[in-house]
């Protein structure tokens, strides 16, 4: 006669171990996202950051165009008394539209102050003035020369 055996007891398969992996994987991906969120903010924060140069470099260049567009019309029209070019993006490289205002005095003529906004109509627009004094405006033979003051 054989004798019965008494089943032997199944140890469970899965260790306490097991949950620690979830919760250190997790952690791991909780940090790279936190990781990839700021990365994306910084590059946010640069690529507005080089926006804001280029609007201040444009600004600067459309006030030194609006002085070069006020020294030859004053020596070209003794009646000039100043105006407001407007500047559509296609011609400032398709990005936005810009505006330059001109304002001769009226007392002595010699004075010019230029003021360029980059880009018009935004609520973050750039600001740039000149003001500068002609000298030789009377003489349609030579080109005005120009003292300028700093930008503001």
């Amino acid at each position: 006669m054989t004798p019965i055996r008494k089943p032997i007891p199944q140890t469970p398969t899965t260790s306490p171990r097991r949950g620690g992996v979830i919760v250190i994987s997790m952690v791991c991906l909780m940090l790279a996202s936190f990781l990839v969120v700021h990365l994306a903010k910084l590059t946010f924060a640069n690529r507005a950051q080089q926006r804001k140069e280029l609007q201040i470099e444009q600004a600067a260049w459309l006030a030194e165009a609006g002085v070069s567009r006020a020294a030859f019309q004053l020596r070209t029209d003794p009646n000039y008394t100043g105006e407001t070019w407007t500047l559509d993006a296609n011609e400032l490289g398709g990005f936005d539209s810009g505006q330059v205002t001109i304002t001769v005095s009226t007392e002595d003529r010699s004075q010019v102050t230029v003021t360029a906004m980059y880009p018009t109509g935004s609520a973050t627009s750039v600001r740039r003035t000149k003001t500068i004094t002609m000298t030789n405006a009377d003489s349609p033979a030579s080109a005005p020369a120009v003292a300028e003051k700093p930008n503001s």
